[in-house]
């Protein structure tokens, strides 16, 4: 009687040949087994190649630096570096600054030093005396730095990773004359490529001589004007009450200086590239959570925006101007009239309150 044991083959059992054929087999399953990962991973990495290739190269791009306002707020600051660290730049040059506000602790300091920086030069320096939200706007700009355009970026702040391909192919690679920076909010009224009457401090870029300009207007305005303060219209719940509250506030001065000049910044209208996480602060006691209708700024530009931002009619002429305010949530309507029926708006009312 045969054991039941011999039922079961082992190695041993299985005659020569037949065991060189289960071999191959083997090997064959293995080598198919290993292809299937290994195709999904280069078909991955051509997804990825292909997505960051749409929008062509420019020969002879402006030079964008990159500035950062820290204070007190360790993790918010790292967020906002993991985001910023996962902008694709290419191989483009973008040195960085970190401003880190004078306070009695040193977690954001020590954050800001060892972060690392892989796309050009990283500085960091902390103010010897707390300067706070506002002076630390219109002290913000490195006197070192000489870059075209600058782009600053709050530590609650949190990017998109196509945020630098809309600002390159949008403003950099075309440097608009009458576009002195870009409004990277959300503006879902505003067509894409439009050009707004609106400032937002949601990771603004602007020309550094237009920002250059604007400090030396803001103090003028104070040395020659003391008790002027930068109201504006239809603007009572926001910018205004915050100035009557005599909040360390610096947006109300940016948003005077443009109204008073009719100045305009290129706007993307439907597309997150950023968000804004309303940290505790001047503007929250307490967090605010994310602001805005989503949850996270997108990680790849819309196809109807990435088409637009190919186009050489991008920036058309005249352009399609945009008026934007914000009373508490952001309303943009057309301007008729364009932007020269903005400049002698401001015009008139500097008239009317002896400002020229």
């Amino acid at each position: 009687m045969r054991s039941s044991t011999a039922l079961f083959h082992g190695p041993a059992d299985i005659p020569p040949r037949k065991r060189s054929v289960l071999t191959r087999l083997q090997r064959r399953f293995l080598t198919q087994l290993l292809a299937v990962p290994i195709l999904l991973l280069s078909l991955l990495s051509l997804c990825c190649l292909c997505y960051y290739q749409t929008l062509p190269p420019c020969a002879h791009p402006a030079t964008l630096g990159v500035v950062v306002f820290a204070y007190q707020r360790p993790a918010s600051l790292q967020r906002l570096l993991r985001s910023l660290d996962a902008v694709r730049f290419g191989d483009d040059t973008v040195p960085l600054h970190i401003w880190v506000d004078h306070s009695d602790r040193d977690d954001a300091w020590r954050v800001a030093q060892r972060w690392p920086w892989r796309h050009g030069p990283k500085t960091v320096e902390r103010r010897e005396r707390h300067h706070g939200i506002c002076e630390s706007w219109l002290h913000g700009l490195p006197s070192f730095l000489n870059t075209d355009y600058v782009w600053f970026l709050e530590d609650d702040i949190e990017l998109g990773v196509p945020a630098y391909a809309a600002i390159r192919h949008g403003l950099l690679c075309r440097s608009p004359p009458d576009l002195p920076g870009m409004v990277l909010q959300r503006l879902p009224e505003v067509p894409t490529g439009a050009a707004v009457h609106f400032t937002s401090s949601w990771a603004p870029v602007f020309r550094t001589a237009y920002f250059r300009n604007f400090t030396e207007w803001v103090a003028r305005r104070r040395q020659l004007a003391p008790d002027f303060r930068p109201f504006l219209p239809g603007h009572d719940r926001t910018f205004n009450r915050w100035l009557r509250e005599e909040r360390d506030v610096w947006s109300p001065w940016l948003r005077r200086f443009a109204f008073e000049y009719g100045h305009v910044f290129l706007a993307l209208g439907d597309t997150t590239l950023v968000v804004n996480h309303r940290e505790p602060g001047v503007h929250y006691t307490a967090a605010g959570g994310i602001s805005g209708s989503v949850a996270r700024p997108t990680h790849r530009l819309p196809p109807a925006v990435q088409s637009r931002l190919r186009s050489p009619s991008l920036l058309p002429s005249p352009l399609s101007v945009w008026e934007c305010e914000d009373d508490g949530s952001v309303q943009c309507t057309p301007v008729a009239g364009g932007q020269e029926a903005l400049w002698w708006r401001g015009h008139r009312d500097r008239q009317e309150q002896q400002l020229d």
